[in-house]
């Protein structure tokens, strides 16, 4: 499967390959090639066992798109950076020498941002919970990190009790479960959320920022900390919202899953194709942020431009509220 959006291309199925082509990058699966014009383009991800040539990344790298490869299950394993390109900079330093003050109080109101985006998605579909606002007060309120990460584990389940309500119950949605997915729901989410961390992680490369030296959550692993810190406000704004759209208006049938076994799920075929498509609409639909119509897109990077001036200047920084 080959999806091209605006400023983005998936790819995904056995077989695919990305070569270049004079002043083109290509993409051929078993069905179609298609060329593009890098300049065009901002990120490639990789789903699966698709090939690149070596000239095809140092074209892509040159007109700067971002290339990230992404595991059957959903984790993104590889991201492609220059040789030459400078692994610390004066920010990165700033970011260490963050205090503890400071980092608690921009994690206080991200986790205060997550939580109100959450009650205006629930509240679109006419549900209201008194439980989740005060999981909101007391984010604003606390002056403890371990504290406020219990405060988002549980506005989190809290909140997943309530959108079981709103989604059809033939999909016997449990809550969220992931690595791997065990059912249709949780398939279209791990997935969802796996692209748009892709694009909050760019957004904090472009602003400057080292997506692993985070303000709540700690990096281990492969977990890149700030991108999971920035991603929060984004979930139920952009990925839930999607989700619950198409399973409410019934837009996927039994095909487009593939039920591996009782605890491993996948959105595939057309079903991801479709589901890809309505998510970067989404992405790519106009927001009033500060003001000005912006595409959430841009809304990412902006927020990350305003987390990288809050640390360098001292500035205010707000994270993202959906009006």
């Amino acid at each position: 499967m080959i999806e091209k959006r605006l400023r983005n291309i998936v790819v995904s199925g056995y077989g695919s390959q990305i070569g270049k082509e004079g002043k083109l990058i290509y993409i051929e699966d078993d069905k179609r090639k298609r060329k593009f014009s890098p300049k065009e383009l901002e990120q490639l991800i990789v789903f699966g066992e698709g090939k690149i040539t070596a000239g095809a990344v140092r074209y892509l790298k040159r007109e700067g798109v971002d290339i990230i490869f992404v595991d059957e299950r959903h984790n993104q394993y590889l991201r492609i950076i220059e040789a030459n390109q400078n692994p610390i900079n004066d920010i990165w330093i700033l970011q260490i020498e963050l205090s503890e003050k400071d980092r608690l109080k921009l994690a206080r109101d991200v986790i205060e941002a997550s939580i109100y985006n959450k009650l205006r998605l629930l509240n679109q579909f006419g549900i209201k919970d008194k439980g989740l606002e005060e999981w909101k007060r007391k984010a604003k309120h606390t002056r403890k990190k371990d504290e406020l990460r219990g405060i988002e584990g549980q506005s989190s389940r809290l909140y997943f009790a309530k959108i079981r309500e709103i989604i059809p119950e033939k999909y016997e949605f449990e809550g969220r479960k992931k690595s791997p997915p065990p059912d249709p729901v949780n398939s279209m989410l791990s997935y969802g959320y796996t692209v748009l961390n892709s694009r909050i992680h760019y957004s904090l490369l472009r602003a400057g920022l080292n997506p692993y030296i985070g303000l709540l959550h700690e990096s281990y692993r492969e977990q890149a900390a700030l991108t999971y810190d920035l991603i929060e406000p984004f979930r139920s704004v952009i990925v839930d919202r999607t989700v619950l759209t198409i399973l409410n208006q019934r837009m996927l049938g039994d095909e487009d899953f593939k039920q591996i076994d009782s605890s491993t799920c996948y959105i595939q075929g057309g079903g991801k194709k479709m589901f890809l498509d309505r998510l970067y609409s989404r992405m790519e639909s106009e927001h009033c942020y500060e003001g000005e119509k912006q595409e959430f897109l841009d809304i990412m990077f902006l927020q990350a431009e305003k987390l990288s001036k809050n640390i360098r200047e001292k500035s205010e920084f707000k994270a993202f509220r959906w009006r």
